[in-house]
């Protein structure tokens, strides 16, 4: 079974415990790049991890180089221009035909 966890704000992230997800509560960068390590050490297959913690893609990609896990970028709280929220957007308008997220 894949080890699935979710790196973010705690007040985000902390209802994902409830679905059997692991959580690494984080308040900056820095400490998402440590949680980001700690769980590719701890084997994760598949890590969410919050937009507004991804400064540099580059260094998220240096970091799982080479390694079997899937990074998924969700939405934080800022809007506008986050791909992360665009890309949620475009999808819940696809399914229902209405901009439901329209700011």
């Amino acid at each position: 079974m894949s080890k699935i966890c979710i790196i973010g704000e705690k007040q985000f992230i902390y209802g994902f415990k409830g679905l059997g997800l692991s959580i690494f509560p984080v308040k900056n960068e820095k400490e998402a790049e440590e949680s980001l390590k700690k769980a590719l050490r701890e084997e994760f297959s598949i890590v969410y991890l919050m937009e507004d913690y991804l400064q540099s893609m580059e260094k998220i990609e240096k970091i799982s180089k080479n390694l079997p896990v899937t990074i998924i970028a969700i939405p934080g709280r800022r809007k506008g221009n986050n791909p992360g929220w665009m890309r949620l957007k475009k999808m819940v308008e696809e399914a229902t035909g209405v901009d439901l997220l329209k700011e």
